[in-house]
């Protein structure tokens, strides 16, 4: 019945699915305390928060385009991303947890050829926030929030 967020940078919410922004990059300890008229539950997790300014993506942006968003389970990633060695799609939860791994052998067979279209299920997952990274050679040169609602 009642939920309390703590994000670890000195600010909190009382939302059952609050969406947070945090102002910097960083590691930030998480704790949900949720309760109901007979207990109160407290988790905890590490949330990772890499920076990205506007235009340092360079030759990599607008590579992706992510749709429905929010979605009820079903996202269609579009891409005319060249591909390449080394290139991943990693998809993490709100709490840093992997949800969804794609790497270069396998996204070949999903793209194809450039600006085709895959589709990724997350009909399994709990509604929220997921985090959507386009790896190439080990860095991130493309990130998206993606918001599962049903």
């Amino acid at each position: 019945n009642n939920w309390l967020w703590y994000f670890g940078d000195g600010t909190s919410d009382t939302l059952q699915n609050p969406v947070h922004i945090y102002d910097s990059a960083g590691t930030f300890t998480v704790t949900l305390i949720a309760c109901d008229s007979n207990c109160c539950n407290t988790f905890e997790g590490q949330v990772v928060v890499s920076e990205v300014g506007e235009g340092e993506l360079g030759k990599y942006e607008n590579l992706f385009r992510i749709y429905p968003n929010p979605a009820n389970g079903k996202f269609t990633i579009q891409s005319n991303q060249p591909q390449g060695d080394n290139q991943q799609i990693i998809i993490f939860n709100f709490l840093g947890e992997e949800v969804y791994h794609s790497s270069f052998s396998n996204l070949s067979r999903l793209i194809g050829i450039l600006n085709s279209s895959f589709n990724i299920d997350l009909s399994n997952e709990a509604d929220g926030i997921y985090y959507f990274f386009f790896y190439d050679n080990g860095g991130v040169i493309a990130s998206e929030k993606l918001v599962l609602a049903r």
